[in-house]
């Protein structure tokens, strides 16, 4: 049944492991399997050599050393596995179900990613897959998320603490949400939104906004409220939720909302303004005349 045999009193298998690890001790020892630690490590064909061979060309590429490329790329094939099954038992039967297309399209993306020397480092939080690299060179401080598999750049890490994980994590929360319906929902119209370039009108999108509500609701409860949360890279519009969220008596408008020089560029040619000082939105008249240091002159006197 091509079972692997296992020998308590002398600790290893009785049949060699086909992939030879090449790093460390345990690393060339075909008989101990994942270096000797199943309790960190999982293997379950002791066949996963199309990471490996990745890894170790990139390293003969980019000049790193190969073996140590091809294990860090073998892992990262595992723990894009493990991701099928990270979470509790709700969310790992939602993902296999519910939420079946984004999965199998993230699971997709995240694997080829992973082959095409795009991640560096794979990590579980919340359930979430999350996966940092170069991201096809789209920039640190990009990222996508299909279901639970998180992909982005150097700067994605699985922590609540992290603003790009933060943002990213709301459109997970849509995931479970929405089910099947969530790329016509909420993944596309992102998607949309954000290949228009219109940040930071992105940031203020409807799926955006969305997001980071319940990004910012599940996470403040999760971490007891001690969480960071960057409202400068993740803003909400709506203060006084925000403040029904928390208990507090007032949030700075400056800190929910984006930058100053964002609303110089972009807002005033838009239909709304979002002001800060209390819940509400006034509109603003697209044929105005106004210069642009009377545009200013009134922007200043939201947060005054």
């Amino acid at each position: 049944m091509n079972g692997r045999m296992y020998d308590p009193l002398i600790g290893q298998m009785l049949s060699p492991d086909p992939y030879i690890q090449g790093i460390g001790t345990q690393g060339f020892n075909r008989y101990s399997y994942v270096r000797n630690n199943p309790l960190k490590y999982t293997d379950p064909d002791g066949e996963f050599i199309i990471g490996f061979l990745s890894g170790f060309i990139r390293g003969l590429v980019q000049g790193k050393p190969p073996f140590k490329m091809g294990w860090q790329t073998g892992v990262n094939e595992l723990k894009i596995y493990g991701g099928l099954f990270a979470g509790d038992p709700l969310q790992i039967l939602s993902r296999l179900t519910w939420e079946l297309p984004q999965t199998i399209l993230g699971f997709t993306f995240t694997t080829i990613s992973n082959y095409a020397w795009q991640v560096d480092e794979v990590d579980y939080w919340g359930g979430a897959t999350v996966s940092s690299g170069d991201f096809w060179g789209q920039g640190d401080g990009a990222a996508v998320t299909l279901g639970s598999y998180i992909t982005g750049g150097q700067s994605l890490k699985a922590d609540p603490d992290n603003s790009l994980f933060q943002h990213e994590y709301g459109h997970y929360l849509q995931s479970q949400s929405s089910g099947w319906a969530y790329l016509t929902t909420w993944g596309i119209p992102s998607l949309n939104s954000a290949i228009k370039n219109l940040s930071p009108d992105h940031k203020r999108f409807y799926t955006e906004q969305d997001a980071n509500k319940r990004a910012f609701k599940y996470l403040y409860k999760k971490t007891g409220g001690s969480l960071d949360w960057d409202f400068s890279s993740n803003p909400i519009l709506d203060e006084g939720w925000v403040n029904s969220i928390t208990g507090a008596k007032f949030y700075s408008p400056t800190m929910i909302t984006p930058s100053t020089t964002n609303y110089i560029n972009s807002t005033f040619s838009k239909k709304y303004i979002y002001q800060g000082s209390d819940d509400s939105y006034r509109k603003y008249k697209k044929n105005s005349k106004k210069t642009s240091i009377d545009r200013l002159r009134d922007l200043l006197l939201l947060y005054k």
